[in-house]
This record gives C-alpha cells, sequence and structure tokens, in this order.
C-alpha cells in the first residue's frame, strides 16, 4: 500500500508543479511521497528478530523510541536506507518548515525538494530491486 500511496503523492505533486501556485504543498507532498516510498521500501523488515510486515505493525509493537513518526522513519532509514537518509532528513526539515514556520516558499526550492524525492525514490527502487534478485537467489544449505 505504501508504494500506491507514495505514488499517488508523486502524481498530486506533478499537479501542483504545473501550476505553481502552492510551492509549500508541492514541498509537503515530495516529502510524504518519500516517506511512502521508503515506507513501500522497508517493510517487510526483519528488525531484532522480529519480522513486521508493515509499519503500522512496526508502530503496533510500540518501537517508537520516544520520537515522532517522522524521526522515527528517518531513524529506520538512516539504519537500513542509508543512502536516503540526509535527503529524507533535509526533505522532512524543509516539510516542516512550510507546514509549521513560514508556507512562502520559492518554487526554486520547491523544485529542489523534488529534486531530493526523485534521488530518494531512485535510492527505494534500486533496494527493492536488490531484495526481489536476492529473494530468487537458491537459499543456502
Amino acid at each position: 500500500m505504501s508504494l500506491e500511496w507514495g505514488m499517488h503523492n508523486e502524481g498530486a505533486g506533478s499537479y501542483l508543479q504545473r501550476g505553481k501556485n502552492w510551492p509549500d504543498w508541492e514541498v509537503t507532498i515530495a516529502f510524504y511521497a518519500a516517506a511512502q516510498y521508503i515506507k513501500g521500501t522497508l517493510f517487510p523488515l526483519h528488525h531484532n528478530g522480529k519480522v513486521y510486515s508493515s509499519w503500522t505493525d512496526y508502530l503496533a509493537d510500540g518501537k517508537t523510541l520516544g520520537m515522532s513518526r517522522h524521526e522515527l522513519l528517518g531513524h529506520l532509514c538512516k539504519t537500513y536506507l542509508s543512502e536516503a537518509s540526509v535527503l529524507y532528513r533535509m526533505l522532512r526539515d524543509e516539510s516542516n518548515n512550510c507546514r509549521y514556520i513560514n508556507y512562502r516558499v520559492s518554487s526554486e526550492r520547491a523544485s529542489k525538494c523534488w529534486e531530493y524525492f526523485g534521488l530518494i525514490k531512485e535510492v527505494c527502487m534500486k533496494e527493492m530491486e536488490r531484495r526481489r534478485r536476492r529473494a530468487r537467489l537458491p537459499k543456502k544449505k
């Protein structure tokens, strides 16, 4: 579901980009699209001897470590998808700024956030392909 949600958000962002009227929402949607791609890449997650089938299952197990959900996803990203970690944090910070501090964002800044999203998506796609290949390999005896 997360990948579908990420693609849905990506499509909404593409629509907003054409109008150039709501760059703050472009940033926010770029962040949420990236978060969904990351969740779709990480889960199912093998963590500390358990398998979590989804982000929701992981949260239900009480593994928040006192962090917000966005911080926790950043922590998991740093642990399991390190190539995307810094980009995720930058995009999260930009989104927080747009939502809570200053909604007036330049189109250039919004475009930069979509670049971050594109790079995160690329990392996710490579990781998903790596996992697919590994799943097809015969098990070692």
